[in-house]
């Protein structure tokens, strides 16, 4: 497990591009992702999220491009990011996330946020972890099961040596 403090640049330019991000799905009219419901706060998840991304893209030290372009793959280069706002909460993967891409769990509130592991999609999308507990079903991988940090660097490393792209 990492700590992470995003400086007062860092903060408002990931909270830009998560209000961003919110716009631009207004604007596309875009549904909320993975069956959210409408109650849930997109402004919040968005925001959330960006902050998320930078704090990981800190970490491994590479380049983090906010907004992105829409439909594009990945948060980052290979990496999917996921915010979960409690300390105890377990990494959410969906049945169509990419089986071969590192998905990392990040929780809490920025300026602090902590990476609390992080997993391949194929090795979370396990049955025992399909459930429902807000009533959408996704893996609920527990944090026991995520990869050190600290070899998430490695294992990038090793990827891109051998020429595999995600």
């Amino acid at each position: 497990m990492i700590t992470i403090t995003l400086d007062e640049q860092e903060f408002q330019q990931a909270a830009l591009s998560g209000v961003l991000r919110e716009a631009s799905a207004r604007r596309r009219r875009a549904a909320n992702c993975h069956g959210a419901s409408v109650e849930a706060d997109p402004w919040h998840m968005h925001i959330n999220g960006s902050l998320a991304e930078l704090a990981v893209a800190k970490y491994l030290n590479c380049y983090w491009r906010g907004l992105g372009i829409y439909g594009t793959h990945g948060d980052l280069a290979g990496v999917e990011v996921r915010w979960r706002g409690q300390a105890t909460y377990d990494l959410v993967l969906y049945p169509r996330d990419e089986d071969r891409v590192p998905y990392v769990l990040v929780t809490g509130d920025a300026p602090t946020l902590t990476l609390r592991g992080w997993i391949l999609g194929v090795h979370g999308k396990r049955p025992e972890y399909w459930r429902a507990p807000g009533g959408r079903w996704a893996y609920f991988v527990p944090q026991s099961a995520l990869c050190e940090m600290a070899n998430l660097k490695p294992f990038l490393l090793a990827r891109e040596a051998n020429g595999v792209i995600t």
